[in-house]
């Protein structure tokens, strides 16, 4: 597979795009602060130019066909508050990775129980995926739930897995199949 698509998708409160240059401040700001990224295996950013490479990577792995990342901005100013990004795709396994991070000014807002459905809609429809994989911070309760509410099944714990500036870190893998994909979640991917 070599060029994946990336359309934007529209949910009621917010829309899924493509990265553009504009978007490397508010990028910045999420990979830069400490509770944003406490559950995220990668290390804080500490340089803007960061969140450029980052930007770049993303159109390149589009690109080279393994993975896309969405940047999710408000409808009335298109200003960036999270991502979403499918990665590490296996197009001879019809699988990849999944992950997602949300600025703190948006946690609480079930802004990712809104997108979610959109983005496992087109991994599974328009990729032709037939499997999704989450790693999870044990400690992260809110996102276990909303993988768990949407369909992923909890696969295993992965012990000390990741380090990350010095502290060792555990992982639970979790699985979505296309077939487990429920109607419910289904709509709302499609609407």
């Amino acid at each position: 597979m070599s060029g994946l698509p990336q359309r934007t998708l529209h949910s009621r409160r917010m829309r899924l795009r493509a990265f553009t240059s504009g978007d490397v401040d508010a990028l910045f700001e999420i990979g830069g602060d400490p509770e944003v990224m406490r559950y995220v295996s990668k290390p804080l950013w500490t340089r803007r130019e960061q969140a450029i490479e980052a930007i770049e990577r993303f159109h390149a792995s589009r690109l080279e066909g393994t993975g896309v990342v969405w940047a999710m901005a408000d409808l009335e100013g298109d200003r960036v508050f999270g991502y979403f990004t499918i990665f590490g795709l296996e197009p001879a396994h019809r699988r990849a990775m999944f992950g997602y991070a949300l600025a703190r000014q948006a946690h609480g807002k079930r802004l990712a129980s809104e997108a979610l459905p959109k983005v496992l809609v087109f991994a599974f429809d328009e990729l032709g995926l037939r499997r999704l994989e989450a790693d999870v911070d044990p400690r992260n309760v809110a996102s276990r739930r909303l993988l768990e509410r949407v369909g992923f099944v909890e696969e295993g714990l992965a012990r000390e897995r990741y380090e990350n500036d010095g502290q060792v870190y555990d992982s639970v893998r979790y699985g979505l199949l296309a077939r487990e994909l429920t109607p419910a979640v289904r709509r709302e991917g499609l609407t």
